[in-house]
């Protein structure tokens, strides 16, 4: 048979999925057959256990069959879960997902993960070296998309990272905006769709004519950490693109090392005058560091007032993950519509 998940052809006798983990008997799912392309999907309807394994047809159904929720040793998959049949999806998933008994020891073992890894040098410089990597791709990626090419690298001298931009494009420019366009003119039947591309495209020229845009290339060194710090906490919660069970206290343990570093950083910058004068140095001095580079040269503000900013989103990243998993049925129902070409 096949895996509903993951899809991986396996014998009719397992009762747990090799390759995801997933557990058959556990699953709460349906079958349909879906009129407009004659094929047969499965679809994951209820708030049960098992919720963050869901189930996906590739090709959404019309109507489903509802499994009531099965506990622990339950009925196999492909048994016959009666005849209530729900008109939509969007009717068929009403409920916020719960935290059961297994999503908090997923987290109580990154927890413990990440705090040998703060305890063992070595392993906390292998976590710090991928933390570096995820500042660097972070000024990377904003810099290309506020015009400037840019290249990360190690900093061989001073030590960390440092990302190298260019002058700023006009042609790079011109694509992003051509880009813009034609995203904006392949969704025109998908009002939402071009309403939220009109406003990201109002904001980029907003950014590209004042400051705003070299605040958000300095700022995203760190903000990008904490933006895969909450990407890991969220898969680690939900089994989203997880291959294997034992990936989600991984998730947790890099979320949660990521996280208590910043949030260490940005207290003993709001606190200590000894490590700020430290990170000014950090380069050489004059001011190269990013924080200092926003307090000093762009908003003339003290740097334990940015790092005051900082310290708050760094409070915000986990609850953050943690509502993006509780509601992920609404957020990829409201994704869906907004990516599709067309809406009746």
């Amino acid at each position: 048979m096949q895996c509903p998940k993951c899809y991986f052809e396996q014998s009719d006798t397992n009762n747990e999925c090799p390759r995801c983990g997933v557990i058959f008997s556990r699953l709460n799912i349906g079958t349909a057959q879906d009129p407009s392309r004659g094929e047969r999907g499965v679809v994951q309807r209820t708030n049960s256990k098992q919720g963050r394994d869901q189930v996906e047809s590739r090709n959404w159904p019309q109507t489903a069959r509802v499994a009531p929720n099965i506990p622990a040793g339950g009925r196999a998959f492909g048994d016959d879960y009666g005849e209530e049949e729900i008109k939509s999806e969007s009717d068929a998933i009403s409920e916020p997902l719960r935290m059961y008994r297994e999503d908090w020891f997923v987290l109580a073992a990154g927890l413990a993960i990440a705090a040998v890894v703060f305890a063992i040098p070595i392993l906390k410089h292998i976590f710090g070296t991928l933390m570096v990597l995820v500042h660097e791709m972070g000024h990377m990626i904003f810099g290309w998309v506020f015009g400037y090419p840019s290249l990360p690298a190690f900093d061989l001298v001073y030590g960390g990272g440092i990302t190298l931009h260019t002058a700023r494009s006009t042609l790079l420019l011109i694509v992003v905006y051509v880009l813009l366009g034609f995203l904006i003119f392949s969704f025109r039947r998908n009002t939402s769709a071009v309403i939220l591309l009109v406003i990201v495209t109002a904001i980029h020229v907003l950014f590209t004519v004042t400051r705003l845009h070299e605040i958000t290339i300095l700022f995203m060194g760190h903000g990008t950490e904490l933006l895969i710090a909450g990407i890991f906490f969220y898969r680690a919660l939900s089994g989203a693109a997880v291959v294997h069970s034992v990936e989600r206290p991984l998730y947790a343990a890099i979320a949660f090392f990521i996280l208590f570093s910043d949030l260490s950083f940005a207290y003993r910058l709001m606190t200590s005058p000894f490590a700020r004068a430290e990170y000014a140095d950090a380069k050489g001095g004059g001011h190269w560091m990013d924080f200092s580079r926003i307090a000093i040269d762009q908003l003339h503000v003290s740097l334990s007032s940015v790092a005051l900013v900082f310290f708050l989103f760094c409070l915000i990243t986990l609850p953050a993950g943690f509502l993006a998993f509780r509601y992920q049925e609404h957020l990829r129902g409201a994704i869906t519509r907004l990516v599709a070409r067309q809406l009746d």
